[in-house]
């Protein structure tokens, strides 16, 4: 299978995985740890009831996902944009393994979409050339999309495979039972945070946040069924940290995120806030 998927040299050596952009910053686990993480993500492959073909483009798209960050452009190739001039990419045979992977048809398109952005105006299509900034952005871009598509596939895979039977039955939500789980984490914060840890810290935050007002919201009803209304305007939500981090990222000024909470003094724009407005 690695030699299917380009994962060794001229020799038949495998490649390291030092030697790969996206990946080479992780931390190196030992031999029997990643013997046993693939024998367990194959054999759940197979639970699932996975078909072969599909087993196969579960690792040709991560490889090609990989693979894009080998892609290196040519800097001197890039022009001006006056000139409009397309770069080039340095290891072409890299790009060409992609497209087998990903079983591209049409590979010419795929090279010259990497230098180059296609803009569609009514029935007219122009090709702009990129700068070697816009064109590694994209390049890491695409990667991010395929391997966040290849990610949202498995999920609808998996439910199918595990999907009952009779979940047809019009009787079946009469019946069947769930389990409901909510995981919280907390803020994280690494030696290096990048905007998708940003992103993914807010969110952490927000779940955080709506957890505690799903908890207040609860009391307030329990209050006014016992007779204990006018118990509940006096009810406000306890100096938490969460309030002060999602302050930061996301305030605005006569916003209804926060109605209710009184503030000794009117916090500024948050992060989130600020960048929108800027980009409008």
């Amino acid at each position: 299978m690695a030699k299917d998927l380009f994962l060794v040299d001229a020799i038949g050596e495998k490649l390291k995985w030092e030697s790969f952009n996206y990946i080479c910053k992780g931390g190196d686990l030992s031999e029997e740890h990643d013997v046993g993480g693939w024998k367990e993500i194959t054999e759940t492959i197979e639970n699932l009831k996975f078909t072969k073909e599909q087993h196969r483009a579960i690792w040709r798209c991560t490889a090609a996902v990989i693979f894009l960050g080998q892609i290196e452009f040519d800097k001197g190739t890039f022009g001006g944009v006056e000139d409009n001039k397309p770069g080039s990419v340095k290891n072409m045979d890299v790009v060409e393994k992609i497209i087998k992977l990903l079983g591209i048809t049409n590979g010419d398109f795929f090279k010259k979409i990497l230098v180059e952005s296609r803009i569609v105006a009514g029935k007219e299509v122009m090709w702009k050339a990129n700068p070697i900034k816009k064109a590694t952005d994209n390049r890491d871009a695409l990667a991010k999309q395929l391997f966040n598509n290849l990610f949202d596939w498995l999920v609808i895979v998996m439910n199918k495979s595990i999907e009952p039977a009779d979940i047809s039955d019009p009787g079946f939500l009469d019946t069947a039972k769930s389990i409901g789980l909510l995981d919280i984490f907390g803020f994280e914060n690494f030696a290096f945070n990048n905007y998708e840890q940003l992103c993914i810290n807010y969110v952490n935050e927000k779940l955080h946040k709506l957890y505690i007002a799903a908890i207040f919201e609860a009391e307030c009803v329990e209050l006014k069924e016992e007779g204990l209304g006018h118990m509940v305007d006096a009810i406000q939500y306890p100096d938490l940290k969460v309030l002060d981090i999602l302050r930061a990222m996301d305030f605005k000024t006569g916003g209804s995120k926060y109605a209710g909470i009184k503030f000794d003094k009117p916090p500024p724009p948050g992060l989130f806030t600020t960048t929108d407005d800027q980009c409008v």
